[in-house]
């Protein structure tokens, strides 16, 4: 339910900065209430005037949730000449925001990017950054990021929109260039987030089981514990050597009869022993063939073998060892590069840039590269294997059967992961908590929404980057 004031400023709040009907009416709520706590701390209520003191709770209480939006705003910090463009607010606070007796007002935290078209001509004419000095604010690689916090109906465009109008206030000096929300509620489940959802779960579910399977059917590993000491306390329990004895009925001088209840009972307890023993004792133990066409499809997803085989350090004939140490320095320059990465958000930027001047640190700054070598480690790998094939059978390098069933192959073996990782990007990504702080390396979900063909196809390198793929570790 409005009040007249809400009434009123939403009668002259610009329906072409807020479109939406629901967007403009809350946003007047919320100032209107300001307006009305603001009225009621100036209430001058007489010493004992009950009434008056009534009324002025009252609208506080009505009006205080306005007053605790406005507070979760982030506030203008110290450092501003160390370029400290974070601008944080309270994410909690904004997102616990009720109104009374209205269940339906909810608030999103946002980050409002401002720019200066001063500010940015002065850091180029300093040499912090690089460029022409133009008239254009936001075109500043260092904007900077005000939390705010909004009403839920408003848009990413109407937030932005608002704040621009509230932004002529300055005479120019800040600009609202766009806008980032981050709604408490997420984003609505649609049909894409549950095939990824089901995908990914039927994996985890592929995984484990035959992971289980392929650890049970190993016969080697079963003859290594079978001397164990703590398997022979377990098979003291088993059915093969324990079993004759507990269903023999003949009567033995000096047996004891009235045992024979317990010995029952007792067969239960003994069959975790059994089946334990049905895997180990003799040559003719329970096994399952593993050699069958379905068991090895079915292998192929087993955690226990794959990964001894990531971790085997056994040298093969034809194994290219020098790769190994590319290897393992392009995994750690990837890892710590991504780590760098994080600090992007921060709220230091001259600090971060002056990092740069250590020589030491141009190996993590510049991790882009260890991308090459891993290509180059691709490269050598599909050569080698390439030639040495061709060198068995040099004509095959004429049929256009081989060529098909190549590249079919190099794409069978490299889309399964590849989509997975798309699937997630543009179905799943959305619904992770990443709360106040902006990611710079996570990209909008709604562009591998739109582009993803781009990316299943393997084309996507012959059409502009921008806001046309998917999450970039994947490219």
């Amino acid at each position: 339910m409005k009040s007249r004031n809400a009434a009123n400023l939403a009668a002259r709040l610009d329906p072409n900065i807020l479109p939406s009907g629901r967007c403009l009416n809350e946003t007047a709520i919320w100032l209107a209430s300001l307006v009305d706590f603001m009225n009621a701390i100036g209430l001058n209520c007489a010493m004992n005037d009950t009434q008056c003191e009534a009324i002025q709770g009252a609208m506080i209480e009505q009006n205080i949730f306005a007053v605790k939006q406005l507070d979760s705003f982030g506030r203008i910090p110290a450092g501003l000449l160390d370029m400290n463009n974070v601008w944080m607010g309270s994410w909690e606070e904004c997102n616990a925001i009720t109104r009374p007796h209205d269940d339906s007002y909810a608030t999103q935290f946002c980050y409002v990017h401002l720019g200066s078209s001063f500010i940015t001509n002065e850091l180029i004419n300093s040499g912090i950054i690089s460029g022409q000095p133009s008239g254009d604010a936001c075109g500043s690689p260092l904007l900077a990021q005000w939390s705010v916090c909004m009403p839920e109906s408003c848009s990413d465009a109407e937030v932005a929109s608002f704040f621009r109008q509230v932004g002529n206030f300055t005479g120019g000096l800040l600009e609202s260039c766009d806008a980032t929300c981050f709604p408490d509620s997420g984003p609505k489940k649609d049909a894409a987030f549950w095939i990824v959802s089901v995908y990914c779960i039927l994996g985890a579910v592929a995984i484990l089981f035959c992971g289980l399977i392929d650890y049970i059917t190993d016969a080697e590993r079963w003859k290594e514990l079978r001397n164990k000491s703590w398997m022979k306390c377990l098979l003291a329990f088993s059915l093969y050597t324990n079993g004759a004895q507990i269903l023999d009925q003949t009567k033995r001088p000096g047996q004891i009869q009235c045992l024979d209840c317990i010995r029952t009972f007792s067969m239960t307890w003994v069959i975790c022993g059994h089946v334990m023993a049905n895997f180990i004792y003799g040559e003719n133990c329970f096994i399952l063939n593993v050699n069958t066409s379905g068991m090895k499809c079915l292998l192929a997803f087993s955690l226990y073998t794959n990964g001894a085989q990531i971790l085997d350090q056994t040298k093969r004939p034809g194994q290219i060892q020098c790769l190994d140490c590319i290897r393992t320095f392009s995994m750690t320059w990837v890892i710590c590069g991504h780590v760098m990465a994080n600090f992007i958000n921060g709220d230091n930027i001259l600090a971060l840039m002056d990092s740069t001047n250590n020589f030491l640190n141009d190996a993590l700054t510049n991790a882009f590269f260890s991308v090459d070598s891993f290509f180059f480690l691709g490269g050598v790998l599909i050569g080698y294997i390439f030639f040495r094939q061709m060198d068995k059978n040099p004509k095959q390098i004429s049929s256009p059967i081989f060529w098909i069933l190549y590249y079919l192959h190099r794409y069978l073996r490299l889309s399964p992961p590849y989509f997975l990782f798309i699937g997630v990007s543009a179905a799943i990504q959305n619904h992770l908590t990443r709360g106040p702080m902006q990611l710079a390396f996570m990209l909008n979900p709604e562009a591998c929404k739109k582009y993803w063909w781009r990316n299943v196809l393997y084309i996507n390198n012959l059409f502009d980057l921008e806001n046309q793929v998917c999450n970039f570790f994947l490219i």
